[in-house]
């Protein structure tokens, strides 16, 4: 639960771009769950980006705070 609202939050504020090996299922989940939400966004593929990178930088022991920042 922490993880999807660091999610939610860093999915809703940035449009980073970066590689990923994208399952489709998941992807599609993730982003049904911020439009469910009412997590507003332009670029699902971007929304879908922010929200592994913030896993990545969570699973490599960065705080919440220091994701969000």
């Amino acid at each position: 639960m922490r993880c999807l609202l660091v999610v939610l939050g860093i999915a809703s504020s940035l449009g980073v771009s970066v590689p990923a090996h994208a399952d489709p299922n998941v992807d599609a989940s993730f982003v049904d769950a911020l439009n469910r939400a009412g997590i507003t966004f332009t670029d699902s593929k971007s929304a879908v980006n922010a929200g592994k990178t913030a896993c990545d930088l969570m699973d490599q022991g960065k705080s919440q705070l220091d994701v969000v920042q």
